[in-house]
Parts: C-alpha cells; sequence; structure tokens
C-alpha cells in the first residue's frame, strides 16, 4: 500500500506541475519576456541549426544543449520547424515560435518535476517518515521561486537539479561508506 501511495503522489505531483505550466504557456505568448525566454529559444536553435554558438562560455550551455536536443526529438513527431532561416522567412513564424516556447515549457516542467523527485529521494536517504517528506515537498510547492522557474524559461532549473542529483550520490555514498565502516 505504501509503495502505491508514494507513487500516486508522485503521479499527482507531476500532472500538476504539467498541466500548470502547458495551461500558462498556452496563455503567455513566446515574445512576452525578453529577458531570457527570447535567448533560449535563440540559443536552443542554434545548437541544432549548425550555426556558430553564442554563450558557449556561459553555465547555460548545457541547457541550450538539453532543450536543443529535445525539440529535435519532439519534431519527429509534431514537425516543428526549427531551422533559424526558415523560421525569419515563414510568414507563419510566431505560431511556430509560440510552439516552440510551449515544447520548452513542457520540458522545462519536467525538469521541475525532477527537481521535486531528486529532493524525495534525497529526504528518503535519511529515513524521514512518509508524512513529514509529503509535508516538506508540498511546501517546496508553494514557494514563489518554482512558480518562477516553472513559469520562465531559465537554466537556473537545470543547475538546481544537477547540483541535487550530485549531492544524493554525495549523500548516497557518505551513508553506505558510513555503513561498511
Amino acid at each position: 500500500m505504501k509503495f502505491k501511495t508514494e507513487n500516486i503522489n508522485l503521479i499527482l505531483i507531476f500532472l500538476f506541475i504539467t498541466i500548470l505550466s502547458f495551461y500558462q504557456s498556452i496563455q503567455q505568448n513566446w515574445g512576452y519576456v525578453v529577458d531570457q525566454d527570447w535567448t533560449i529559444i535563440y540559443n536552443s536553435l542554434l545548437v541544432i541549426s549548425n550555426f556558430e554558438q553564442e554563450y558557449i562560455d556561459h553555465p547555460a550551455y548545457t541547457t541550450f544543449l538539453l532543450y536543443g536536443n529535445f525539440l529535435k526529438l519532439i519534431n519527429v513527431f509534431f514537425n516543428l520547424n526549427l531551422n533559424i532561416p526558415n523560421i525569419l522567412n515563414d510568414l507563419n513564424a510566431n505560431n511556430n515560435l509560440q510552439n516552440i516556447f510551449i515544447s520548452l515549457r513542457i520540458i522545462n516542467s519536467l525538469i521541475i518535476f525532477s527537481i521535486y523527485l531528486v529532493s524525495y529521494k534525497i529526504l528518503k536517504l535519511f529515513n524521514i517518515s512518509n508524512y513529514y517528506i509529503s509535508l516538506i515537498l508540498l511546501i517546496f510547492l508553494s514557494f514563489n521561486s518554482i512558480y518562477q522557474l516553472l513559469f520562465l524559461l531559465r537554466s537556473e532549473a537545470l543547475s538546481v537539479l544537477l547540483f541535487l542529483i550530485s549531492n544524493y550520490f554525495f549523500l548516497k555514498y557518505l551513508l553506505t561508506s558510513q555503513k561498511n565502516i
């Protein structure tokens, strides 16, 4: 029963995050946030269009690579126009960029859910009861910064995820090596 309850909770959180992000991204235009939304869309398209890259020395380059590769995967199923010169010459460029934006926002929501999942796994390492883990993670979901990461394309979400993954493996190593002593 415990296994089913944990999975149901995770599925509900996943659906909540994904549906909320999808609904909000449909309401928002791809060009609404000039700062990083444009930068991430443009540089993700540069990565997969074989043009000279910008921001190679920027930590967000990993985000551009990840988003670009996911866009190529999504393109197999939904036929997005991902070539930058074709987008600029397309009469329907706004709709195409909106579809790319929605795709990236869904990928971003998967990253946010992965942050939630890795946080859950980290808390499980410390043998905290499921009730407290659920309470902590529900409070975590209520933070304004989580919704900012969810509603905007930012490189910080992937940075936080990679940081948490490295901490998870480090803590797991420490706990297993401590048991062996």
